[in-house]
């Protein structure tokens, strides 16, 4: 027997004990973790993209921008800062890091507020530079804000 033939049935003897399901489409529990594929997939989305974090975030956010945004008679700097205290009391009381989600409520909010407030300019055509700069200023005011408000968290918990 070959070495290319011993190693070859190596990897057969190494994969014969692990039962995936692929045949029946069934979740099976596989030999080294004990969870099934579906929850180990559930498990690292929710790692990374937190819908109950989203919520919050977002929940978050478009309050500073209605309250903060709306007091202020800024226009756009106004919501921006709106979005942007909305993200850093987010970054104040999270334990973990969650910029995705800040990001994403921040462009939501912001892209939403821009939609809403030129709605007219948007109906005719000419609206789709406001939607993306809305979008990415409030993206980006809600990344900053999470940064300064983890950052000053941080600071606060940290012995001296």
């Amino acid at each position: 027997m070959s070495e290319r033939d011993r190693q070859l049935q190596r990897e057969i003897d190494d994969t014969a004990g692990l039962d995936v399901g692929i045949e029946d489409g069934t979740e099976s529990e596989d030999a080294a973790g004990g969870r099934s594929f579906r929850s180990r997939i559930r498990s690292q989305t929710e790692s990374v993209l937190s819908p109950t974090g989203l919520g919050i975030a977002l929940a978050l956010v478009v309050s500073g921008l209605v309250l903060i945004g709306g007091a202020l008679p800024l226009g756009t700097i106004g919501n921006l800062i709106g979005i942007f205290l909305g993200a850093f009391v987010y970054g104040l009381g999270a334990k973990t890091r969650r910029y995705l989600e800040l990001t994403l409520a921040g462009a939501v909010a912001g892209g939403g507020w821009a939609l809403l407030s030129n709605l007219i300019v948007t109906l005719l055509g000419a609206g789709v530079p406001f939607l993306a700069i809305g979008a990415l200023g409030g993206a980006t005011a809600a990344a900053l804000g999470h940064y300064f408000g983890r950052d000053l968290r941080d600071g606060l918990t940290r012995e001296i």
